[in-house]
């Protein structure tokens, strides 16, 4: 199993030049081994080979700040329906145009709502292809920040940091917000939810803006509908969202769905290698046609010269018409030892 690495771009942009990321790698116990940030993922590769590292899996940590998250409800289980019904039901909720967006879906929640995640299809592209030629970077999954906190039924999570806000619900919406829109979005929340329903909440703040956040936070625990557990973590918002992933695989909304589905490095290295052996096996089953077609001539020239002599030995000995091919040669040697004798 190879070691993970998590990234995530600080901004993601359409131009493959701009694309910077914090990272953190992580062994295959989930102990970490080393985190920077403000990355380009030249220098990324060439720290990792420096230090050894031959192969990772890459995780990609999508900016819930710049993904659309919601959750629809449509009536028909199938998946053909749900993906033909999808862009019909989100296209209002969109703030740009339906075709230049990449939709993924999650898996149906207990409230019977579909999750879904929405993000720039342009950027996401440009993401995807970085990894494209890369030896030692496999890219294995996208996923946006904020769908990696975990969250228990009819509960919240929020995780305060120097960046922003991101926050995970129960019916697997993953939001990313800048502070100063936090309280506006969690009135509108409460709005829809109603005012007479309590969420447990578990409230992460990063150590380093614990004093920075205080009124903040000191808003939310106004909220009657908020039963808040707080903690103060050591760690970035980045580093906890990566230990988060570790300890809860397979929570999360894969992006990478549809024509962005992640094909891998394996099956790619003999995609490039099966015309070469498609070429190799014809010559090797013309070459065998040959070797046969050669063998049927020379079968045919050897019963050929067997007859020929068959017929002189006969007229040269009389009362030998019964002989046949196969005992000729016997015939003859046992009387050339009779001659030489």
């Amino acid at each position: 199993m190879a070691n993970k690495l998590f990234l995530k771009p600080l901004s993601p942009q359409v131009s493959e030049d701009e694309y910077l990321f914090d990272w953190a790698l992580y062994d295959v116990s989930g102990r970490q081994i080393r985190s920077e940030t403000t990355k380009g993922l030249a220098s990324i590769e060439q720290t990792l080979m420096q230090n050894g590292v031959e192969s990772v899996a890459v995780q990609v940590l999508w900016p819930a700040m710049s993904s659309f998250s919601a959750a629809v409800e449509l009536p028909n289980t199938q998946a053909r329906y749900v993906q033909q019904a999808l862009p019909f039901a989100v296209e209002e909720m969109l703030a740009q145009d339906l075709d230049s967006v990449h939709l993924a879906i999650g898996t149906r929640n207990k409230k019977g709502s579909i999750p879904v995640i929405g993000v720039d299809k342009l950027a996401f592209a440009v993401l995807a292809d970085l990894f494209e030629e890369s030896e030692i970077l496999n890219l294995k999954s996208i996923v946006t920040d904020a769908d990696c906190l975990p969250v228990e039924e009819g509960s919240l999570t929020i995780l305060l940091g120097h960046e922003g806000a991101v926050i995970k619900t129960d019916d697997s919406k993953a939001i990313g917000l800048d502070l100063a829109n936090l309280i506006t979005y969690l009135d509108a929340y409460f709005d829809a939810e109603g005012e007479e329903v309590e969420f447990r909440t578990k409230l992460f703040i990063e150590e380093r803006s614990e004093n920075e956040l205080k009124m903040l936070v000191a808003q939310l625990e106004q909220y009657p509908q908020l039963v808040l557990e707080t903690e103060v973590i050591g760690v970035s918002a980045f580093e906890l969202c990566c230990e988060s992933s570790l300890k809860l695989p397979g929570k999360t909304i894969e992006l990478c769905q549809g024509e962005f589905k992640v094909a891998s490095k394996s099956a790619n290295e003999w995609s490039r290698w099966r015309g070469v052996a498609a070429v190799a096996a014809l010559a090797f089953v013309l070459q065998l046609g040959v070797f046969i077609g050669k063998g049927f001539y020379y079968k045919q020239e050897a019963e050929l010269a067997g007859n020929e002599a068959l017929a002189t030995y006969q007229k040269l000995v009389p009362g030998s018409n019964k002989l046949s091919v196969s005992k000729l040669p016997r015939v003859i040697k046992g009387k050339l030892n009779q001659r030489s004798q």
